[in-house]
Order: structure tokens, then sequence, then C-alpha cells
């Protein structure tokens, strides 16, 4: 599988997207090094979803490492109506 990490800038938080055959899984923490590294605060990540992928990347937002990965992620996160707030309860709380 795939591991991507996903940082939000000034409220400290890491989120983990762990991609297999079996889909997305959404980790608070991993032990195995990221493939795919994107930051950027939780607005410019939100864009990141919503935007055309030539819009989406800019200097707001940070992805390093495996580029494709980077793209099919944000690709997946455009095409997905995601409940966002449900599953990052499920790693931060309510």
């Amino acid at each position: 599988g795939k591991i991507v990490l996903i940082e939000i800038n000034k409220v400290n938080l890491k989120v983990y997207l762990m991609i297999n055959e079996a889909g997305i899984a959404i980790q608070p923490h991993s032990d195995q090094i990221p493939d795919t590294i994107i930051r950027g605060s939780l607005t410019q990540l939100f864009k990141l979803s919503t935007q055309s992928a030539a819009a989406s990347y800019g200097q707001s937002v940070d992805i390093s490492g495996d580029m494709e990965l980077g793209a099919a992620v944000k690709r997946i996160l455009s095409d997905v109506e995601w409940d966002v707030e449900a599953e990052l309860a499920k790693v931060i709380g309510d």
C-alpha cells in the first residue's frame, strides 16, 4: 500500500491516509515513512480538493515525494463527497 501524510499548518495536525486495495483508511499516526507529504493550511487543503489541478498546486500547498500519488489523492478528494468533519472527529475527537 501507499501512505500519504497530510499536515495541517498552524494547528500542528497530522493525518495519514493509508491506501491499499481495500480502500483508504485515515489514521492519526504511522510508523512507516509516507510516500507523499501534503502540507498546507486547512483552508488551502480544502481548496486543493475543490479546484482544478492547475489552480491547486501553488505556494500555499506543498506536495513532496511521489507527485503522481499526490495528484491521485487530489483527484480522489475532488470526486468524492466526503464528510470531512466526521472523519476528522474519529482522529482528533469532537
